[in-house]
């Protein structure tokens, strides 16, 4: 049981990073077109917040409950993973040039998983 939820969370990880790929500006359109100012306030910082903030808990829920770890395990555990995982997200960007890699997602994930781990620390 503790396998088969460890599988499903990490397919929703790489389901959640998928989903807030960018797609890339088609490279035979005749104009190019200019890519959308990278806000600090917007949908898709909401989206890198929530998404981080939610895979943090799910982890530690994972961690705490299935695994029978220490609180203090789980939390660093589940706060570095996913700061892992918003890292490998903007390097991916970058490298795969299917999206944009910006600081600014980094920034919104490093809030989303301070947010779980304040809420974790109650």
């Amino acid at each position: 049981m503790r396998l088969l939820f460890l599988i499903m969370l990490l397919c929703c990880n790489a389901v959640l990073a998928q989903s807030q790929a960018r797609v890339a500006p088609d490279t035979n359109a005749t104009a190019l077109k200019p890519l959308a100012q990278d806000t600090w306030i917007g949908k898709d910082k909401a989206d890198h917040l929530l998404a981080s903030a939610f895979l943090a808990g799910a982890q530690y829920y994972a961690l705490r409950r299935e695994f029978d770890w220490s609180h203090e395990r789980s939390v660093n555990i589940a706060v570095s993973s996913t700061l892992v995982i918003g890292l490998g997200k903007e390097i991916y960007d970058h490298v795969s040039r299917k999206g944009t890699p910006s600081v600014k997602d980094l920034a919104a994930d490093v809030l989303g998983i301070a947010v779980a781990a304040t809420l974790l620390s109650r």
